[in-house]
């Protein structure tokens, strides 16, 4: 039934947008296990330390590091029960006017 929707698991990917069964079709072939698993294997390893941009990615060339597409990525969380009105951000100055909690 063409309501029903699939989803394909890639590598470096965790949420892959649904398709039904006429896109999945028309875009992908059916492998076997063993087929599919040295495909597997080489691009979960290769999207460890690179991007889907490849060798020439523009952004790790000015900045040293692209995570589009990578496995895993540096993310700064805050966290906390409260944060005080004004905080001094460490870099470059940044100060961010957080809302009162009043």
């Amino acid at each position: 039934p063409n309501f029903i929707k699939y989803r394909v698991q890639r590598p470096n990917i965790a949420n892959v947008p649904p398709m039904n069964l006429i896109d999945l079709r028309g875009n992908y072939r059916l492998v076997s296990a063993p087929e599919a698993q040295p495909l597997w294997d080489f691009w979960r390893q290769f999207f460890v330390t690179n991007c889907t941009h490849g060798k020439n990615c523009s952004t790790r060339r000015t900045t040293g590091h692209c995570s589009t597409g990578a496995r895993y990525s540096a993310e700064t969380i805050v966290t906390g029960a409260v944060l005080p009105e004004r905080w001094q951000g460490a870099g470059a100055g940044a100060t961010w006017d957080l809302p009162s909690a009043r």
